[in-house]
């Protein structure tokens, strides 16, 4: 189901893809390639991988949190949202 970023409450879960803005800061909990570009937030110009933390990855220290405005470069996944409006 398709709902405005505005309705987005803690909790739902979102899936996103090539080309899309994230709209809320998110937990990942899958993903297949994922990088995003957070330049808007953080001047960096390179995309970021992104890797849901799983038993096999967690001493490698996985980074799973993908902030609202971002722009996914590669790839798919899934989030939880963590945090919406203002806080964001």
């Amino acid at each position: 189901m398709t709902i405005d970023a505005e309705e987005l409450l803690v909790g739902d879960i979102i899936t996103f893809e090539l080309g899309k803005t994230v709209p809320a800061d998110c937990v990942l909990i899958s993903a297949s390639d994922l990088s995003c570009n957070e330049g808007l937030l953080t001047g960096e110009p390179e995309a970021i991988k992104k890797h849901q933390v799983t038993e096999q990855n967690y001493n490698q220290n996985p980074c799973p949190f993908i902030f609202k405005s971002t722009l996914v470069e590669t790839g798919t996944g899934r989030a939880v949202v963590a945090v919406v409006g203002t806080r964001t």
